[in-house]
């Protein structure tokens, strides 16, 4: 929507900064890590571009009350044409963009000797896996090849030519495993949906009443709904100079339901995603003592991953029989928050990647003044296999500007005795 399209990096900054401390303390909980005083980086957020060379995210970093960078918050590098929460994930080491490209370098040395080699940037070569773009000039001819960020010895694809082409999924049942395609080429042609427009303008207002109230320049609830975005921004960046000795956002009011499933299971090679969440799922439900290389057999993985009627039966085979599994390839939030009151995980799986499904969250933002409901934010919280040897907690938008990112989901059940 034109109305906001082009909100300030600054103020983009200031809302994410404001929602990530309202409700870091449910993520804590959750995590089981103690947030207490963290917030996002006022550093440069990393840019992070689509197979074609659009923007696409911007990574910002959470760092704790010490300043020690404990996670990431993933925004919107197209305004509001994406959502202003995509993504957050917190608890692990995650890489440092001048480290990981050095160490790319270093291997794209070895793997083109003797040619001339530059980066490029980052890029999201299938969500959620970001790679790095590495030029290889080497005599006349140029190519570019693409690397894993995390694993970053890990060369996913080489492309010849100085641009990389929109690289459309295939259609038909795809194995969860190693995806590698454009997030841009799959958006809708009908153009940015205004839902997610309006989620931007309701987080400016809700905001920029928050901080009005708090400095003393509250305005009456009904002139409240009448901002406009500019107004909303304008309030918010008159408040910002002063955000660090602002008082604490309000805590919102929260739904949810979050499975108590501590250990986070890293895939082991770039396709065992999903053989890494059925781990997990088979370590929740009582059966222990299988490898990835076990369970990948009897899922029949193969070089491009597992596919989900193989997942079915094989679920069945590893628990004897005990438990039986189904795929929803038409899943909507109400039959995921359904499925989770049994307190069973599932897997939910997106376009080439399956993650742990543990739990949902919606946050919901009151005026402060009425009660009135100003603002809602919904998340799954999932297990993540990916990055390869470490899986990562992520706190994942529900609205997507792709209709149907997320594309199944596999339940359990026991069988009757």
């Amino acid at each position: 929507m034109a109305d906001g399209a082009s909100i300030g990096s600054d103020v983009q900054l200031e809302l994410l900064d404001f929602l990530f401390r309202s409700f870091s303390a449910d993520i804590g909980l959750m995590s089981g890590l103690d947030l207490e005083g963290s917030r996002i980086s006022k550093d440069l957020p990393l840019p992070i571009a689509d197979l074609n060379s659009s923007p696409l995210f911007l990574d910002y970093a959470v760092i704790n009350a010490s300043g020690k960078k404990i996670g990431v918050v993933r925004s919107s590098a197209r305004g509001t044409e994406f959502p202003l929460i995509d993504s957050i994930m917190i608890g692990r080491t995650l890489f440092e963009q001048a480290e990981a490209e050095r160490q790319v370098l270093a291997q794209a040395a070895k793997d083109y000797p003797g040619a001339k080699l530059s980066t490029a940037g980052f890029v999201c070569y299938g969500y959620p896996r970001i790679g790095i773009v590495v030029l290889v000039a080497d005599g006349s001819q140029q190519r570019r090849a693409i690397y894993d960020a995390h694993m970053t010895s890990y060369r996913v694809r080489e492309l010849a030519g100085t641009k990389i082409g929109e690289a459309g999924a295939r259609g038909g049942d795809l194995p969860e495993g190693e995806p590698f395609y454009s997030f841009i080429d799959r958006l809708p042609e009908a153009g940015p949906s205004p839902v997610i427009g309006q989620q931007w303008n309701s987080a400016m207002r809700y905001v920029a009443t928050v901080r009005a109230f708090q400095s003393g320049r509250s305005a009456a609830p009904a002139a409240v709904e009448l901002l406009s975005t500019k107004q909303a921004e304008r309030l918010i960046r008159e408040s910002m100079a002063a955000s660090l000795a602002a008082p604490a956002p309000p805590r919102p009011a929260i739904s949810g339901t979050v499975l108590p499933i501590l250990r986070l299971i890293g895939q082991e090679t770039p396709v065992f995603c999903a053989v890494a969440t059925a781990a997990m799922i088979l370590e929740y439900i009582g059966y222990t003592g299988f490898t990835q290389q076990d369970i990948a057999k009897v899922f029949k993985t193969g070089e491009y991953g597992t596919y989900n009627a193989d997942m079915i039966s094989g679920f069945e085979t590893l628990t004897n029989g005990g438990w039986r599994a189904a795929v929803d390839t038409a899943p909507t939030v109400d039959k995921a928050r359904d499925y989770l009151g049994s307190m069973i995980p599932g897997k939910t799986g997106i376009l080439g990647h399956a993650r742990l499904l543990r739990g949902w969250r919606e946050y919901s933002y009151v005026e402060p003044r009425s009660g009135h409901i100003m603002f809602r934010d919904s998340y799954y919280l999932v297990n993540d296999p990916y990055p390869i040897g470490s899986g990562q907690l992520v706190m994942e938008s529900l609205m997507k500007p792709i209709g149907d990112f997320y594309r199944n989901l596999l339940s359990l059940s026991p069988t009757a005795p």
